[in-house]
């Protein structure tokens, strides 16, 4: 858990930043790295964000609710002030709920892509914790090559909570 949080943690931060789809902060702020039920895997999401999914994966045609649609419309009063007039932002929300029932959403990944990218990485500093932790243990120099002694990482995989998303085991 400890490689993940410092490894893929302010990865994924910064991959949120760099696909923008930052406004209110929930989303970049909620990631974080958590043991699976079963601990056999180390689940990285965005676990009480319910549209977290939504974001990294995209989203089929469907009904918006009124509270995304007052948030679409502080999106775009963000976005445009009061460019268009007074209802400028209600428009433009408008035109974006009308594209979500005809299409959807587009995904903006910013979990799986990370993961990816830094496997190699993750594996390397898991290695390093099970060595310290080891030897920490038993006092005695750590054999990655020794009977019954586990190498490498279990795993980066799902997210739970609302915004549940699957990942890749290592």
């Amino acid at each position: 858990k400890r490689a993940a949080e410092e490894i893929y943690v302010p990865a994924v931060r910064a991959k949120i930043e760099e696909n923008k789809t930052v406004f209110t902060g929930a989303l970049k702020n909620g990631i974080e790295a958590r043991i699976s039920p079963s601990g056999k895997k180390v689940e990285l999401g965005a676990f009480d964000i319910p549209y977290s999914k939504g974001i990294e994966k995209g989203t089929k045609p469907r009904r918006v609710t009124a509270k995304e649609y007052q948030n679409l419309v502080r999106w775009a009063r963000s976005k445009i002030g009061g460019g268009l007039g007074r209802e400028g932002p209600s428009k433009v929300a408008g035109r974006m709920v009308t594209a979500i029932k005809r299409k959807g959403t587009v995904a903006h990944p910013y979990i799986m892509p990370v993961v990816e990218a830094l496997k190699s990485r993750f594996v390397k500093q898991v290695t390093k914790c099970l060595r310290t932790k080891f030897e920490d243990i038993n006092g005695k120099p750590w054999n990655p090559h020794g009977r019954g002694i586990p190498v490498g990482a279990t795993g980066i995989g799902s997210f739970g909570g609302t915004g549940g998303l699957s990942g890749q085991g290592l």
